[in-house]
């Protein structure tokens, strides 16, 4: 992506092969994700915007930045759009090229030295939006207990994990299920930045678990700068692991949450109005890369996923080249194991057409579901037309009550009647579930 020089509110993009966002996603261990900085992609989803910006491997390669503690590694001479990007520590910085939309907090906004009034707050408090979760008053739930990654494995958590008033999440899961477990707490005590900012976008009180080390991920300076967003005292308490059991959570100040919706609705503004101007300038943004099959093949080599996809395409369809379904298998296979949605996709549609590889429903509804993780609309409809999930069906039935599908707007009449019909099927296949012997049911748990 190269950007104009034009430097105003007005400025845009002109497209060269891709928007590029960055957030952190490297594992902590093999396989094992921290939950904070997924949220990301699922921004991207809710705004419809995971098929116009692909995944950067740094920051200075990053388009826009969405959320996270970045911008101690972004060079002063890009030209990024930051969303709700903040700092990790209290240092001097200055992006006199970037295009600064929404900033974490008012520490972050002074080291910057940032005089727009713009909008303040932490993207992820958008989550209880995206991810609605019904949020009960029971008396007897537990309390939470969210560590920063780095403290997961902690010992001086073990005499926790065994009590029944207690419950330990684990951050390093996607971000759905931490924060389905968040929401069954009645308060949450955490190290574990994007654990507080999702407890307070569900409402529910919080504190900070304070272990008192040196690692430069949990010192004050990112949660403080949060804190200045929502109106949230600097002197609230912290605690240590060991005296966890001196939390009273009548006692727990919970008044800054009134500002929450204020600040959620300033960001969703920000980020409906950046995904609308997004799609307005670039259309469909996946369309075949128009190179030749040599210069296809070498950045191939040099790890670009769109390409590895598009010989693949070329492959099953017999076009340039000979049709070769081990071919298309082969590269598809290639730039799904690299992350990318449309691999993931194909790939899916290799297993359930037998191309390259024996027919597998299991394999293909796996990587069709891998796909739609990733917010691949056609995913999701494979998902509901040929595996009858219902939960693609709630998320198509979803899209087109807002208004689109994929890259397309619907008209209103079409869109309202297709949403009703993709909910009325949602409705007939939980049904049909919900019959179904438990054994069966447990099966069709994918694991993801």
């Amino acid at each position: 992506m190269k950007r104009n020089t034009k430097r105003n509110q007005q400025e845009s993009w002109t497209m060269s092969e891709s928007m590029k966002s960055y957030w952190w996603s490297h594992p902590c261990e093999v396989g094992i994700f921290n939950f904070g900085d997924l949220i990301g992609p699922l921004l991207l989803n809710a705004y419809g915007l995971v098929d116009y910006i692909e995944t950067a491997s740094r920051v200075d390669d990053a388009d826009v930045l969405f959320a996270g503690s970045l911008l101690q590694s972004l060079s002063p001479e890009k030209h990024t759009t930051i969303i709700g990007s903040g700092m990790l520590t209290d240092q001097r910085l200055h992006f006199p090229h970037a295009k600064i939309l929404a900033l974490r907090g008012q520490l972050t906004k002074e080291r910057l030295s940032v005089q727009d009034d713009i909008p303040l707050g932490d993207p992820g408090l958008l989550i209880s939006r995206i991810l609605p979760i019904e949020v009960t008053k029971e008396e007897d739930k537990p309390i939470g207990i969210v560590p920063h990654w780095k403290h997961y494995a902690s010992p001086r958590l073990d005499s926790y994990r065994c009590d029944p008033r207690y419950k330990i999440i684990n951050p390093r899961c996607e971000p759905q299920c931490v924060a389905q477990e968040i929401c069954s707490c009645s308060v949450i005590i955490a190290s574990s930045l994007h654990a507080l900012i999702v407890a307070d976008a569900y409402g529910i009180p919080n504190v900070r678990l304070d272990f008192d080390d040196e690692s430069v991920d949990v010192r004050d300076f990112k949660c403080l700068d949060y804190y200045s967003a929502i109106g949230r005292s600097k002197e609230d308490a912290k605690i240590t692991p060991e005296n966890l059991m001196q939390v009273d959570p009548s006692t727990i100040n919970s008044s800054y949450q009134k500002n929450i919706a204020k600040v959620q609705d300033a960001l969703h503004k920000v980020l409906l109005s950046f995904a609308q101007d997004v799609r307005k300038n670039y259309g469909e943004l996946y369309q075949e890369p128009n190179v030749s099959l040599h210069t296809a093949m070498r950045m191939a080599d040099c790890g670009d996923v769109r390409r590895m996809n598009y010989i693949g395409d070329l492959y099953y369809r017999g076009e340039i080249v000979l049709k070769s379904p081990d071919e298309a298998f082969y590269w598809y296979k290639t730039a799904a194991d690299r992350g990318y949605h449309w691999g993931m996709f194909n790939l899916g549609k290799c297993y359930y057409e037998g191309v390259g590889v024996d027919k597998n429903d299991a394999e293909a509804r796996r990587w069709y579901k891998r796909a739609a993780d990733f917010g691949n609309f056609w995913a999701y409809e494979e998902l509901a037309t040929w595996f009858n999930d219902a939960d693609s069906m709630r998320y198509l039935s979803d899209c087109y009550f807002n208004g689109y599908a994929g890259y397309r707007t619907i008209e209103k009449e079409e869109s309202l009647q297709k949403g009703k019909e993709w909910l009325e099927k949602a409705t007939a296949a939980e049904l049909v579930a919900s019959n179904m012997p438990e054994e069966k049911t447990a099966e069709d748990n994918w694991g993801f």
